[in-house]
């Protein structure tokens, strides 16, 4: 939706104290580090290099706050803002512990960084998670027409319906309809692959023009050409389709992203997976963690790890078979582990 310069000023304004105020936490999670430390006692040889790195640490939090987006109008849910976090308080500790070692601040001890992290990440998703469900209880709930064939509109309507936190209403459309946008009250217009390029294009224009978001779900043509280079034939500009595999550059800047943010996340969930562990121990005394042998890229076979949220020995008797919602194999707090995810933790394992 178009935006008067008001309203841009005020979120300019809105984000900027957003990031002080978020940054004056972070600030706050290294001075509560250190005074649990140092039994809310310590000595001053010991703040003074967290103290001489205090511009520095602040900098460096507004840039990778602003540089990942953290801010609440931008974020789609709770599990994004938890990674978001992860990734930006995990590189200000890497970067913050270079700038101490760097300036001799052999005084700012290295544990300190682990406690800061915890309390950090803490303090600003609580504080984070509080504004955001503010947000989403202020905002006017908005039309999302879903324009297409009746099975893809389906799923997506249902998705949209499934998460309040967007605060739109899915409306499906069939794809021969005349649609009719309000230019007073504008919306979301929400175009499906099925649809023909012709009637993708006038909908475009139609939604554009009266002010509305435009958002296209994407078949594997548009995936194709995202990452699509420009070439010359003569004077006539031509798309260059890559393909979907990843360079050499790309592979290794993977792998390093995945040991970095999987040990940054395995710490980060440390305490939390081993609560759960201890409940599903004290439950029935079985394992703790379910293993099963799957097969990675090129074939390669790996043990794949995850909570157990089912009884003991649940496939002997029928062999592999789906969970239902209501399983008679799950433990009591088997679906919640499931339906939120956590039972997928022990994986960060693997991918390390």
């Amino acid at each position: 939706m178009n935006k008067t310069k008001h309203e841009k000023s005020d979120g300019s304004f809105r984000r900027l104290l957003e990031s002080l105020v978020d940054t004056v936490l972070i600030l706050l999670g290294y001075y509560l580090a250190f005074q649990l430390r140092y039994g809310f006692n310590p000595a001053s040889r010991n703040l003074e290099p967290f103290e001489a790195l205090l511009p520095l640490i602040a900098l460096l939090a507004m840039g990778l706050l602003f540089f990942n987006r953290l801010y609440i109008e931008e974020l789609t849910g709770r599990l994004e803002l938890g990674f978001r976090l992860v990734l930006s308080l995990g590189l200000l500790g890497i970067l913050t512990m270079a700038a101490a070692f760097a300036d001799r601040g052999f005084a700012f001890p290295r544990s300190i960084f682990a406690l800061a992290f915890l309390i950090q990440t803490g303090i600003l998703y609580v504080w984070k998670s509080f504004r955001m469900h503010r947000l989403w209880e202020q905002r006017p709930v908005r039309t999302a027409l879903v324009l297409g064939p009746a099975e893809e509109t389906a799923p997506v309507s249902e998705r949209i319906q499934a998460s309040p936190h967007l605060g739109l209403r899915a409306q499906a459309v069939p794809s021969d309809s005349d649609v009719q946008l309000s230019i007073d009250s504008p919306g979301v217009l929400i175009l499906c692959p099925g649809l023909a390029q012709e009637s993708r294009s006038r909908y475009m224009e139609i939604g554009l023009t009266s002010g509305w978001e435009v958002f296209v779900v994407p078949d594997y043509r548009d995936i194709l050409l995202n990452s699509a280079g420009v070439r010359y034939l003569e004077d006539k500009p031509v798309l260059y389709i890559r393909g979907l595999t990843l360079s050499l550059e790309q592979q290794f800047l993977k792998r390093a992203m995945d040991l970095v943010l999987g040990t940054l996340l395995l710490l980060a969930a440390l305490l939390p997976m081993a609560l759960m562990a201890l409940r599903i121990r004290l439950h029935d005394g079985g394992p703790a963690l379910f293993r099963q042998e799957r097969l990675s890229r090129y074939g390669k076979r790996f043990i794949l790890l995850k909570f157990r949220t089912m009884v003991q020995d649940a496939e002997k008797e029928t062999g592999p078979v789906l969970a239902e919602e209501s399983d008679g194999r799950l433990l009591p707090f088997g679906a919640r582990m499931r339906e939120r995810r956590l039972d997928e933790l022990p994986q960060l394992i693997n991918v390390l």
